[in-house]
C-alpha cells in the first residue's frame, strides 16, 4: 500500500501498518494507538514516521481527516457540525478553522464549488490549494 505510493524507498512494516490504520480510520486514530500498531514507543514512532513520510503522523492524519470532510461535503447535504463530528473534529468551529487554514475557504464555499461545478477551473484550483495547503 504505502510502498506503491512512494516507490523504492525502504519502509518499515510497522509504519506501513500505521499508515493503513490512518487511512482506514479517515485520520481519526490517536498517536498512541498508531505507535502500538507500529510496535514502537510513541516517541520512536513519531521520529520514525517523520523520517519516512516527511510529515508527522498528526499532520498526515489531519490531511486524511480533511479529505474525509471534503468527500462528505461533496456527497452529502448534512450540516457541517454533523460532518465535523463524524470525521473526528471536536466540533464545527474546529473543522472550519482547519478547512480554512488548508484551503483558504469556508466549508460553505467549498461545498458550493464541489456540488455546483465539480469540473470547473475554480474547483480544480481548490483541489490544488488543498494539496498545497494554501489557496493563493
Amino acid at each position: 500500500m504505502l510502498t506503491e505510493e512512494i516507490g523504492s524507498y525502504p519502509i518499515q512494516a510497522g509504519i506501513e501498518s500505521a499508515v493503513g490504520e490512518i487511512l482506514r480510520s479517515d485520520g481519526t486514530c490517536r498517536i498512541e494507538t498508531l505507535a502500538q500498531v507500529a510496535g514502537q514507543s510513541v516517541r520512536q514512532f513519531q521520529v520514525r514516521f517523520l523520517e519516512i513520510a516527511g510529515l508527522t503522523a498528526k499532520e498526515f492524519s489531519r490531511v486524511i481527516r480533511l479529505q474525509a470532510v471534503l468527500r462528505q461535503l461533496d456527497q452529502q447535504d448534512n450540516a457541517l457540525a454533523d460532518l465535523a463530528l463524524q470525521t473526528g473534529f471536536s466540533g464545527q468551529s474546529h473543522a472550519n478553522r482547519e478547512l480554512r487554514r488548508m484551503t483558504g475557504l469556508t466549508p460553505a464555499k467549498l461545498r458550493l464549488a464541489l456540488q455546483s461545478a465539480p469540473n470547473n477551473e475554480q474547483t480544480i484550483r481548490l483541489a490544488a490549494a488543498f494539496v498545497r495547503g494554501r489557496s493563493s
